[in-house]
């Protein structure tokens, strides 16, 4: 209902009403089915007649809001849809056309969102645990380290507790290129999923 609604406000299409003519919107239907309230924070203006006891109050429309909790819970929305669903052909080719412009834009939204969420995550710097099939195994620990360290990158040996442990600090577009350097040592890997800030804050400062 509510993308409905924004959608033809924006592409208004006609509607037929009782006499089978294409007179009104279906925006407009739809605007006249739906409660409006009012923002809070809104100004709102008073005035009354003391020899009558009621206040009236004045609001700019475009300060009202639609509700369309209110559609779903009235009677009206019911004559609405009836309404709606007697539309002529082009009307509901319209509605059609609509419905697929609302998925692809929506997925084209989604889609750049997507792209940008993966750009910025090329280009943040985290840090990744170096995966050994035997944690005791220092020595390939210290190797790997040294293998990254030649190939440019920022890698650390962490010891806490008597327990050796290997980081590397990368951006996420040099993941698979630090992953390639530890190819040719046996038992050694990163971590696909980067370490908690904090922890890598801790591990910089002390490594």
């Amino acid at each position: 209902m509510k993308i409905l609604y924004y959608f033809e406000k924006v592409y208004p299409s006609k509607a037929l009403d009782e006499d089978g003519e294409a007179t009104r919107t279906i925006f407009e239907v739809l605007d006249d089915s739906v409660d409006k309230v009012i923002s809070e924070g809104t100004t709102v203006e008073i005035d009354g007649d003391p020899c009558v006891p009621a206040v009236h109050a004045w609001v700019d429309e475009d300060k009202l809001q639609p509700d369309f909790s209110s559609f779903d819970k009235a009677d009206k929305g019911k004559d609405v849809r009836n309404l709606l669903s007697k539309a002529g052909p082009e009307i509901s080719k319209t509605a059609q056309r609509a419905g697929k412009g609302i998925l692809s834009a929506a997925k084209s939204v989604k889609d750049t969102l997507d792209q940008a969420k993966d750009k910025v995550a090329a280009k943040t710097e985290n840090c990744y645990a170096l995966l050994t099939e035997d944690p005791e195994d220092t020595e390939i620990i210290i190797a790997a380290v040294s293998t990254i360290k030649q190939g440019g990158y920022d890698a650390r040996v962490y010891v806490t507790s008597g327990t050796m442990y290997g980081y590397v600090f990368i951006k996420g577009e040099n993941f698979e290129k630090v992953s390639k350097l530890l190819e040719p040592l046996d038992g050694v890997s990163l971590s696909a999923k980067p370490i908690d800030k904090i922890k890598a804050e801790r591990i910089k400062k002390h490594s």
